[in-house]
């Protein structure tokens, strides 16, 4: 089953074959015209899912050193991923241990060590006072598929297994990578510009400058790095490597069964998903992500997808809880209030339960909101001439900011509506890039607007 598994990450191809992330937008785009009131216009994921559809397909296509290519593969311990399965391997180490045993071979000792399983301990005793071959070899047989159907042996192999999987995924995310290094300066261009503009909106933070907290916060932001995804990919090459070495040794004294239970198999970062993460002080954003932008020039586009993850994260960063002061002193309790006061309109307006007002409630709504207005400000301030302008390749007449909306949208992995529509109302300039009016669902969720840095946030915490 788990082998199934492996192969079936590695070959499930694409059948979508667009490469335009704006006509991925178009293609399963709702009515435009419904997004003052509902803003789930792209079902069921369908432009995430389309867009990583296609990036696994590319990835597929890579020219890939063949030895870690599973369909041209020659190494031992990938074929055998594929081709064999455990009965087999017990079965045959029965009969051989069964005509050891009938011919009363010195050698039945070193067959007993190279079965040897980690965890667990053969009853080698028992084995070797049982005179009846037949029996003794059924015996050990038994005492083998106990251990491989134990549970704790099943979440192990699983475990191990499931890693294995995101590594050669990852590999081939590496050569993507390294075939693609524009795509990761540009983004790495991008993060530098927000840290650093970041950083001179807490300097003119009124509520910041009166506690004299200016310092500890942007100390922590001067910390945050981005994950360079090559070497987090370089790793899992490092990692298969390792493990190949460790088959093939493993393999001159050993049975491939009991080394496949032997090789150790370390934690791997799947590459190849839609999220970014904060795992302070490193920020990661993942490969679906930087695909979405590999083909796109549109700046709407990349300031919805990468931009607002980036900011998101960086909201994160400098974003915490008043309760619980891990890395700053405190957040401003106004700015609290006023997210919350938006969080509570959204919920009455689209008939959703109140969300809980717990911390992290509090600095994932806090962060979100942060990070739409922050990277449609820094769209804006980039390219303020074109953000109103139709996009000429745009079927349905977009432009540049509603672009920048929909991109937003379609690739969020927030499955809360309340989030994204209280992100999305909070940023100015939503309203007058779909024109909607005062009663629409949306513009009527709109509560004050929460400044949460610069000199419009609050005067005191």
């Amino acid at each position: 089953m788990f082998f199934k598994i492996i192969v079936h990450l590695l070959f499930c191809g694409s059948i979508f074959a667009v490469s335009d992330f704006l006509q991925i937008i178009e293609s399963n785009l709702g009515d435009i015209n419904e997004v003052c009131d509902n803003i789930n216009i792209f079902p069921n994921d369908s432009v995430l899912e389309a867009v990583q559809k296609f990036y696994k397909e590319e990835i597929e296509n890579l020219n890939i050193p063949e030895i870690f290519d599973l369909k041209k593969t020659d190494e031992p311990f990938l074929i055998y991923l594929q081709n064999k399965n455990w009965t087999e391997d017990i079965d045959q180490i029965a009969d051989d241990y069964n005509k050891l045993c009938e011919t009363d071979s010195e050698s039945i000792h070193d067959f007993l060590r190279k079965i040897e399983l980690p965890f667990f301990k053969l009853n080698y005793n028992n084995l070797k006072l049982d005179k009846n071959c037949t029996r003794a070899s059924e015996n050990l047989k038994s005492q083998y598929q106990i251990y491989f159907v134990h549970p704790n042996i099943r979440k192990m192999f699983a475990y191990k297994f499931d890693n294995l999987a995101i590594h050669l995924e990852n590999i081939r995310a590496y050569y993507w990578l390294k075939e693609n290094e524009e795509v990761l300066k540009k983004v790495t261009d991008l993060f530098n510009s927000f840290v650093e503009d970041v950083s001179k909106i807490i300097e003119s933070t009124r509520w910041l400058k009166n506690t004299q907290s200016v310092i500890s916060f942007k100390e922590v932001l001067r910390q945050i790095r981005l994950k360079n995804m090559t070497e987090m990919a370089y790793g899992s090459l490092k990692e298969i490597k390792e493990i190949l070495k460790q088959f093939k040794n493993c393999t001159e004294y050993s049975v491939k069964l009991v080394c496949l239970a032997k090789i150790t198999v370390s934690p791997a970062v799947n590459l190849n998903n839609a999220k970014s993460y904060n795992i302070n002080p490193w920020i990661l954003i993942h490969n679906t992500l930087l695909y979405s932008i590999s083909n796109n020039t549109r700046p709407g586009a990349i300031y919805g997808t990468i931009g607002v993850a980036l900011a998101r994260e960086l909201g994160h960063t400098v974003i915490k809880s008043s309760h619980d002061p891990v890395f700053l002193p405190y957040f401003s309790e106004n700015v609290k209030n006023c997210v919350q006061k938006q969080i509570n309109s959204s919920c009455s307006i689209f008939g959703q339960n109140l969300r809980m007002a717990n911390d992290e409630a509090f600095e994932n709504n806090s962060a979100e909101i942060f990070a739409v207005n922050f990277a449609f400000k820094q769209f804006k301030n980039a390219y303020e001439k074109e953000i109103h302008t139709p996009i000429n390749e745009s079927t349905n007449n977009l432009t540049n900011s509603q672009l920048f909306y929909l991109s937003y949208l379609s690739m969020s992995t927030d499955k809360s509506e309340i989030g994204k529509s209280a992100a999305i109302v909070q940023s100015s300039d939503f309203g007058n890039s779909f024109k909607c009016a005062a009663n629409t669902r949306m513009m009527m969720s709109k509560t004050d607007q929460c400044y949460m840095f610069g000199c419009k946030a609050p005067l005191l915490r």
